[in-house]
């Protein structure tokens, strides 16, 4: 005890001859601790402070709704074969069911949801096609927009925001009040800005993913998440019992979202939350011992309540008992089925998934994760720095979530999309701390000519006003994926079926494109017969090649094989065009014909795929 105060004495005496005023530091310290925890709003300020929620989510949804408008494009299967498609069938009794739900690692709750949309449609008689088509969509927006002030939260939390009353410490060198300056405007602000114009959230958040749901649960989770004072040796702020209601609905959705959380809870019970009356504020904080066990039976209570509601439900649907997060660990972990579906290396998400993501902002993000791990030091040195506003806590789940997916072979941008609201807050923490170096430097040089000094803050000055012209060259360049991605990128298929969604002759369509690489019949909202290439995982049968394989090892053989006389046609096929010179021979014997074609990507990253998606027709 005696060398950490002699430590923490030496500290305050350096800071004592760099021109510090100790005392002062120390006072306004207090003084600021006292006010957070006694100051309360006046109704004018709530009623303020409600009404500008609402106006930033009024903004916010509009902006997504026009984001969901914006992507037309094809990123992922699931998008439609594990939510609309499910949903759809469970509504209006067809639409199909891939292998996983034949195989039970699927749960129901996250397509009940949209279920319970399509039922609402259907019972005020709105579900014709167009509205069937875009209500997942739209829904999925609001959800996002939550997402979004989430991260605001979140950031509004763990970083120093700008406030008026804020009295910075008297005879602080010039260089030093320009830092604090700096370093204390709206961060909360520039971590939205990073969230709205990050590409991956504009081009995957509105999608009907899972992972897009599971993404907006954890990032409220995270929001009012407990922050850990290692000071106090407890966690401040926040709402454990509604964070943990966030996580509960998160592993609804996707069980694997528990992987995010696994380092915070040991850190939450090792640092408790004081469990204040917020009744009567003046009551005393329960004792550790006691708020550790109020935590932990917390996590179990809540945890077994999600656990049996998911179980209750995936039971009636399926029809028989089942516990999803046990057949899925099953199937993608004990005989890794997701090798199937592509292996990548283990540092894949390091050097490729993640840096994409984040794009132009990954530098900033490198410095917030160095500048956090810092935060420990620059405590121990600066005493006024408020110890519940910090992101050094973030880099638990941000580590342990990449480093447990990087075990799977398996790898998808979207698996660690759950994480991308803590890389933009430690973009913006970067953002915000980049020229963090000129204190330091003023502090090694104090011996230096005044006007050197001086001559040094006029440069610091003059990057400060560079900076937003720099934030703005970095929005820039992540809009040229976003674009690309959201409108250019693998639409041909999308407007394929949009085609056929309107097209009164399609009575019978057989999609010759590569599995799962459409959406069906949630998109079409048409009972018609349809069919297209199988590609279920070789380990649940006896075959040697899938349906897919056989068609693209030699197209022709494969249609005179499963279409030997005209009776069993489709009266339409959909491909792409490079495939149509191999089955010509096939298409003019039949009668079939070109009716339309779509623009399909610029950029072909499958050989299966082409520029453009062809649909033939024999309806005269």
């Amino acid at each position: 005890m005696r060398k950490d105060g002699n430590a923490c004495k030496n500290c305050m005496d350096e800071y004592s001859e760099l021109g510090y005023n100790v005392k002062e530091i120390n006072k306004e310290r207090k003084k600021g601790m006292k006010e957070n925890r006694s100051t309360k709003r006046s109704p004018d300020e709530v009623r303020e402070l409600v009404a500008k929620i609402f106006v930033g989510f009024f903004f916010i949804l509009v902006f997504r709704l026009m984001n969901g408008i914006i992507v037309q494009t094809f990123f992922d299967a699931d998008e439609y074969w594990q939510s609309q498609e499910v949903a759809h069938n469970m509504t209006f009794g067809y639409g199909h069911l891939t292998w996983e739900w034949k195989e039970q690692i699927r749960g129901y709750f996250h397509p009940l949801i949209f279920s319970v949309l399509y039922s609402m449609l259907k019972f005020l008689r709105l579900d014709f096609s167009v509205v069937i088509k875009h209500a997942p969509r739209m829904f999925q927006c609001f959800i996002l927009t939550f997402a979004d002030l989430g991260v605001y939260l979140l950031a509004y939390r763990v970083l120093p925001q700008h406030k008026k009353n804020v009295k910075l410490p008297s005879h602080l060198p010039f260089s030093e009040v320009i830092i604090a300056q700096f370093y204390l405007f709206t961060s909360a602000t520039w971590v939205i800005l990073f969230q709205l114009t990050n590409w991956f959230t504009f081009y995957c958040g509105v999608r009907t993913y899972s992972n897009s749901m599971e993404y907006t649960f954890i990032t409220l989770a995270l929001s009012v998440w407990p922050i850990p004072n290692f000071n106090t040796k407890r966690s401040h702020g926040g709402n454990l019992f509604i964070s943990v209601m966030f996580l509960g609905l998160a592993c609804s959705v996707r069980p694997t979202s528990i992987i995010t959380f696994l380092p915070l809870i040991p850190l939450i019970l090792y640092y408790p939350p004081t469990f204040e009356n917020i009744q009567n504020r003046d009551s005393k904080p329960s004792s550790v011992l006691s708020s550790r066990l109020k935590t932990l039976l917390t996590f179990l209570i809540l945890g077994m309540f999600f656990l049996i509601i998911t179980t209750l439900i995936d039971s009636y649907f399926y029809n028989d008992f089942t516990i999803v997060p046990l057949n899925f660990f099953k199937f993608n972990v004990m005989q890794g089925v997701g090798k199937y579906y592509g292996t990548h290396p283990f540092y894949w998400y390091v050097l490729m998934g993640l840096p994409t993501m984040l794009f132009s902002v990954i530098p900033l993000t490198v410095v917030g994760i160095y500048l956090s791990i810092q935060e420990p030091i620059l405590r121990q040195k600066t005493k006024f720095v408020d110890p519940t506003k910090h992101t050094l806590w973030l880099l638990f789940p941000l580590f342990w979530t990449i480093f447990v997916y990087s075990l799977q072979p398996h790898k998808e941008f979207r698996f660690i999309f759950q994480i991308l609201p803590i890389c933009l807050i430690l973009a913006a923490k970067g953002s915000i701390n980049f020229l963090s170096w000129i204190p330091d430097f003023f502090r090694n040089h104090q011996s230096e000519e005044e006007e050197e000094k001086k001559h040094m803050a006029i440069l610091f000055h003059k990057f400060q006003k560079t900076k937003p012209k720099i934030i703005v060259v970095l929005i820039f360049f992540n809009m040229l994926p976003l674009l690309y991605f959201s409108v250019l990128h693998q639409r041909g298929t999308i407007s394929a079926m949009n085609y056929i969604r309107t097209d009164d002759t399609a009575t019978d369509v057989f999609l010759l494109l590569p599995c799962h690489q459409h959406p069906y019949y949630a998109y079409i909202h048409k009972n018609i017969e349809m069919s297209f290439l199988d590609c279920s995982p070789l380990i649940l049968g006896n075959d040697t090649r899938t349906q897919q394989d056989e068609f693209f090892d030699d197209p022709l053989l494969f249609l005179n094989q499963n279409f030997p006389t005209k009776y069993n046609f489709p009266s339409h096929f959909i491909f792409f065009d490079n495939i149509q010179p191999k089955i010509s021979s096939f298409l003019q014997e039949n009668n079939y014909s070109e009716i339309t074609s779509f623009y399909h990507t610029y950029l072909v990253l499958d050989e299966k795929q082409s520029k453009n998606v062809l649909i033939y027709s024999n309806v005269q």
